[in-house]
């Protein structure tokens, strides 16, 4: 037995199969450069798209011909913020009740953001909070992303002005904010780990679901990352047990819905006005979502040489890091669809994985990336289905292509985990003989 980077291997080697990603896919630097840069470019060119839209077609027109419907007044989930500063202003909690918003929304998210009353804001700052969380987006795409070639540039950018990214921009919601921090998190775990913990756990005090982004730890050795993993349980138990009432009263004023939302709280609401049972339509819904999980947890066996070493790190960070967001929240209930945003820390790695010379692989990641970018732009293709098809067409892809998601992110996750954990697998343990032993 021999170490390698802190995994141990066998001296023995095993049946060769194409890496999960490699260096050598990658084009030369100054193309990297090039593509960044090209990266850039179209992202400002989708930025003048869009400006030019607005004042050639009108505001209202250009979201809507995307299959976005803009709500008035502009801006409103930046809105709920600075309406509830004013309702706090007038002694009210805004959390029970927020009259100074136009719709009398109620602010649903945690306390920590009404620090931001102390700043005497109201709602004519709105726009100011719109223009800090978009830029904050922007410059987080350009943290997260690695060395890319064009066709990662290409997918990234089309991803970016998809209807489910543009509609938490249109909406200014913050989780435009928390994007930015899981991806200086992702930047940071370069140099530290610990410090990219701290960026997670404030993302997660701030909309709770990032801590689904601990799944990143597993860039570390077996020791290093129970030891994270511990530290996060331990701190996320905490806090939720010191702020119960406050987390009950965030789900409570939290709206579900099954239009432009996602989640399998969407799939039994679409499948109970089929059965006509709220309760069949659940068991129903978790039953076949356990099973493809639970499929795509034990089909990935094959065992890989020098994975860990071969894999190119940054990008498999952030892919663990969106598969876990969109898996965890999809299993929660119900998120609108901005939440998609987190599937372009996917994106890059793949996009690398489209072109593996491992036919399984190749496969598998073609059929995730085609239903993660059917996802993200779905609003928009549902105006096309339902001028064609009955409603139940647009409906039923949904379903199928939410379902494959999860299924073929969880498979991903698994193939592409380190050793360590694939030998905790049965099935693994069975493909390799003998069996790997434990390291420390």
């Amino acid at each position: 037995m021999k170490e390698h980077q802190g995994i141990p291997t066998r001296s023995w080697a095993p049946a060769k199969v194409a890496p999960i990603s490699s260096e050598k896919d990658m084009p030369i630097t100054s193309n990297r450069v090039s593509a960044k840069l090209t990266l850039l470019l179209l992202i400002l060119a989708g930025c003048a798209a869009l400006a030019g839209s607005f004042v050639f077609h009108g505001y209202e027109r250009t979201w809507s011909s995307l299959g976005i419907y803009p709500l008035s007044p502009y801006f409103s989930d930046a809105r709920v913020i600075t309406a509830s500063a004013e309702s706090h202003a007038l002694g009210f909690d805004p959390m029970v009740y927020n009259p100074r918003h136009p719709s009398g929304e109620l602010m649903d998210y945690p306390r920590i953001w009404q620090l931001l009353f102390h700043l005497g804001i109201d709602q004519k700052d709105t726009i100011y909070f719109e223009a800090a969380f978009v830029s904050l987006f922007f410059l987080g795409i350009f943290l997260f992303v690695g060395e890319i070639n064009y066709a990662i540039a290409a997918t990234l950018a089309c991803a970016i002005f998809s209807p489910a990214v543009l509609i938490g921009i249109e909406r200014g919601n913050n989780d435009l904010v928390v994007f930015f921090l899981l991806a200086l998190s992702l930047m940071v775990i370069r140099k530290s780990t610990a410090a990219s913990a701290g960026v997670i756990a404030f993302a997660f005090v701030l909309k709770l679901f990032p801590v689904f982004a601990a799944a990143v730890f597993l860039k570390e050795d077996r020791r290093r990352f129970f030891k994270f993993l511990t530290g996060s349980i331990l701190f996320v138990g905490t806090y939720c047990a010191l702020l119960r009432n406050e987390i009950r009263a965030v789900r409570a004023a939290a709206s579900t819905t099954d239009w432009g939302s996602y989640g399998i709280a969407v799939n039994w609401l679409e499948l109970e006005r089929l059965l006509h049972s709220a309760l069949l339509s659940k068991t129903a819904c978790y039953a076949v979502i356990g099973v493809i999980i639970m499929l795509c947890v034990l089909l990935p066996a094959r065992p890989r040489e020098a994975q860990d070493a071969a894999v190119h790190q940054l990008h498999i960070d952030a892919f663990r890091m969106g598969a876990s967001i969109y898996v965890g929240t999809y299993l929660l209930g119900s998120n609108f669809d901005y939440r998609l945003m987190f599937l372009l820390f996917t994106i890059p790695q793949l996009t690398q994985w489209l072109s593996n010379s491992d036919s399984r692989l190749r496969r598998v990641a073609r059929i995730t990336f085609a239903c993660a970018m059917y996802s993200l732009w779905s609003m928009f293709l549902s105006r096309l289905l339902n001028a064609v098809t009955p409603a139940w067409v647009q409906l039923l892809l949904d379903a199928l292509a939410n379902a494959a998601l999860v299924g073929g992110l969880t498979y991903l996750f698994v193939l592409s985990a380190p050793q360590w954990v694939q030998s905790y697998r049965p099935a693994f343990r069975r493909s390799t003989q003998p069996a790997l032993s434990s390291s420390s």
